[in-house]
């Protein structure tokens, strides 16, 4: 499965596999498929026009309350807790203070995308934790507990 951040692009790549999100909505009587990157899938359909093209169709689940929940008020929180007990020992101040700017580098550790620019200069951004699926949040938020652990960080377990 190719996900956001290994995406190909479509332009220099046309034989490779894209997957893009998309939503199932409703349409008197039967159903459509809704691109949730409407400028990508046209730009992905301009290339496909003529050609023969297989579909493949998966449910994905959005990541779930209790998931959110635990990265955020468990994870995070013994994360800044053993940063800035770390920092405390080593005379330096905690490289994070607050939970935002944690999940900021976060996301830019394990959830980096690259974007290609007009031109084609590409650059990376900090990925977007909200839209990943169940899956997909708990390999991050499995990321984020081995990244903790590598600094002798210990991790609560879920209730």
């Amino acid at each position: 499965m190719i996900m956001p951040a290994d995406a190909v692009n479509i332009d220099t790549r046309p034989d490779v596999a894209v997957e893009m999100p998309c939503r199932v909505e409703p349409v008197e009587g039967a159903s459509r498929l809704v691109p949730l990157d409407k400028p990508r899938w046209r730009a992905v359909m301009r290339r496909l026009e003529g050609k023969t093209v297989t579909v493949r169709v998966i449910r994905t689940k959005k990541r779930t309350g209790p998931q959110n929940a635990y990265l955020w008020g468990v994870v995070y929180v013994d994360i800044l807790q053993g940063l800035r007990a770390l920092a405390e020992e080593n005379g330096e101040e905690p490289a994070f203070t607050v939970d935002d700017d944690l999940h900021e580098a976060m996301k830019w550790l394990f959830l980096r995308k690259r974007v290609v620019l007009p031109g084609g200069e590409m650059i990376e951004r900090p990925g977007d934790s909200r839209r990943l699926t169940m899956e997909r949040f708990s390999e991050f938020v499995s990321e984020v507990i081995r990244w903790a652990a590598g600094y002798g960080i210990e991790i609560r377990e879920a209730e």
